[in-house]
C-alpha cells in the first residue's frame, strides 16, 4: 500500500533536512539552557523515519542525532501537517520516542558496544495547521482524565515485586494469588518436594483450587513438573491425590501424558544426536528415567508397557538396568 506524501511533508522535510537550516531553526526555537548543553558540530541527519503507516498523511518527522553534554543525543522534530489538531499529540510523540530508543539500543548492540543509559531524546512538535493558535497541550499528562495520579505513577519508580525477597507466610496471605507466587519463588531450588508437601499439608493448593477454573490445576502440575526438580515423583502424585481426593482421575491422566510427552522429547533428543548412537543414548538414558518414573507412579509393569509402547520384557529390562 503505498502512501500519498503531502506537499507540507514534502517540503518539510526538504526544509529540515538541510544542516544550516536545521542548526539555525534548533537554535531559533530550543531553550537557551538546553542549547548549552549541545555540540552542534556533532549534528547528524539520521535517515530513519518512525511515523507508523497510519498517521504518515498528517505527520513527518526528522530525527538528528546529537552530542548532549558529551554523550549520544537526539533532536526529533514532529510535524503536524493536518488541519485538525489532535489531542493526543504528545502520546504520539512518547511513541516515537520509544521507537528511537529501541532503534538506538539495537544499533548499539549490533556494534557489540556496551549500552548502560538511554540517550536524551529532546522532542519538539512543528505546527502550522488552520487551527489557531494551537488547541490542546503538549503535555503527555493532559491525555489522562486523573492527571494527578498519572503524574505519579509516570514521574516515579515503576514497583518492583520482587518475590525472591518476600516471605512465604507473607505470600501465603495473597489469597488466590499465594499458590502461583509461591511456585514461582521456589521452581529454580535443587528440590521442591519439601516446598511441594508443605503447602499441600496445610491445604494452600486445595484452597486455591476450589476458588478458580478447574483446569488450573492441570497448568499447576505441568508447570511443576516440566519446569521444577522433584525427585520422586510417585511420592508427589501420591500427596497429591490424597490431597485432592477427587480429582485423583484427573490426576492420574495428567501425570500420563506428562510421561508420554517426556519419552517423545527424549526420543526425539536421541534422533538430533545422530542415528544409531543417539537412539541408544534416548532409551538408555531418556527411556531408563522415564520409565522409572511411570513405574513408580503406577506400580504395574504391564500398564507401563501400554503406555510406553514397549514390550513387557523391554519394560523390565529398563527397569533392571536403571536399578543397577
Amino acid at each position: 500500500m503505498n502512501t500519498v506524501v503531502s506537499p507540507h511533508d514534502k517540503f518539510f522535510k526538504l526544509s529540515m533536512q538541510e544542516l544550516r537550516i536545521a542548526k539555525d531553526f534548533f537554535k531559533n526555537h530550543m531553550p537557551e539552557a538546553m542549547q548549552k548543553q549541545m555540540d552542534f558540530n556533532s549534528l547528524h541527519l539520521e535517515s530513519e523515519s518512525f511515523i507508523d503507516q497510519e498517521h504518515q498523511a498528517h505527520f513527518s518527522d526528522v530525527l538528528y542525532s546529537v552530542e548532549i553534554n558529551k554523550k549520544p543525543g537526539y533532536l526529533f522534530i514532529l510535524a503536524e501537517h493536518q488541519s485538525t489538531a489532535e489531542k493526543l499529540m504528545p502520546f504520539r510523540v512518547l511513541q516515537y520516542m520509544c521507537l528511537i530508543w529501541d532503534k538506538h539500543l539495537k544499533k548499539r548492540e549490533k556494534q557489540k558496544a556496551k549500552e548502560e543509559y538511554l540517550p536524551i531524546i529532546y522532542p519538539l512538535i512543528f505546527y502550522h495547521g488552520k487551527q489557531t493558535p494551537y488547541p490542546y497541550s503538549c503535555d503527555v499528562l493532559d491525555c489522562f482524565a486523573d492527571k494527578e495520579l498519572a503524574k505519579k505513577i509516570l514521574h516515579g519508580p515503576v514497583q518492583l515485586i520482587d518475590v525472591t525477597k518476600i516471605a512465604d507466610e507473607e505470600l501465603k496471605r495473597h489469597g488466590a494469588a499465594a499458590l502461583f507466587e509461591l511456585m514461582q519463588k521456589h521452581i529454580f531450588e535443587r528440590n521442591m518436594e519439601g516446598f511441594l508437601k508443605e503447602i499441600l499439608q496445610e491445604g494452600l493448593m486445595q484452597w486455591v483450587y476450589s476458588q478458580v477454573d478447574g483446569e488450573y490445576l492441570e497448568h499447576v502440575i505441568r508447570y511443576v513438573v516440566n519446569q521444577g526438580e522433584i525427585q520422586d515423583v510417585k511420592e508427589f502424585f501420591a500427596e497429591l491425590t490424597k490431597a485432592l481426593p477427587n480429582e485423583e482421575e484427573k490426576i492420574m491422566t495428567i501425570a500420563e501424558q506428562l510421561i508420554q510427552q517426556g519419552m517423545r522429547q527424549g526420543m526425539q533428543q536421541g534422533i538430533q544426536q545422530g542415528m544409531q548412537q543417539g537412539m541408544q543414548q534416548g532409551v538408555q538414558l531418556g527411556e531408563a528415567k522415564i520409565i522409572k518414573n511411570l513405574y513408580r507412579t503406577l506400580k504395574n509393569e504391564e500398564k507401563v508397557a501400554e503406555l510406553s509402547n514397549l514390550s513387557l520384557q523391554e519394560v523390565r529390562d529398563l527397569l533392571e538396568k536403571i536399578e543397577k
